[in-house]
């Protein structure tokens, strides 16, 4: 049985929380500078824009980034998530005094798993605009 009570938030491991609130939006960021650098170099050689990429395996990479880049953001959102049984969901009457670390917890794990969702959307949308947009094309 656990020594805490069941109205008390249990301590949350910090490398979970810092996976699940860092992993998304990284993903996020370096799928974004990646593959604007790439399509950048592909396809605007000297200050032209170009009508095709000058890289014929452009799309190949721009595809194979995005897919580790979302691979990450899942798996940080999982561990982010994963986390969330440890939050306590009884009302605040339920509640006996809380220890200051539980608390806090709670409130990390709380951040983690909405920041790594809101980042998962925005993967999600550049994969998407990936798939409509050609790279060479006009954003």
């Amino acid at each position: 049985m656990n020594r805490l009570c069941a109205g008390t938030p249990q301590p949350v491991a910090k490398w979970r929380v810092m996976t699940g609130m860092f992993a998304a939006p990284l993903a996020w960021l370096a799928q974004t500078l990646v593959v604007e650098a790439l399509a950048a170099q592909a396809c605007f050689a000297d200050d032209r824009p170009l009508h095709a990429p000058q890289l014929p395996w452009l799309e190949a990479a721009l595809v194979a980034v995005s897919l580790v880049c979302f691979a990450t953001g899942v798996s940080g959102s999982v561990v982010a998530w994963r986390a969330s049984p440890y939050i306590n969901r009884a009302t605040p009457r339920e509640r006996p005094p809380i220890p200051m670390r539980g608390h806090l917890d709670a409130f990390l794990a709380h951040v983690a798993a909405m920041c790594s969702t809101m980042f998962m959307f925005g993967l999600v949308a550049t994969d998407v605009a990936l798939l409509i947009v050609s790279p060479c094309g006009r954003w």
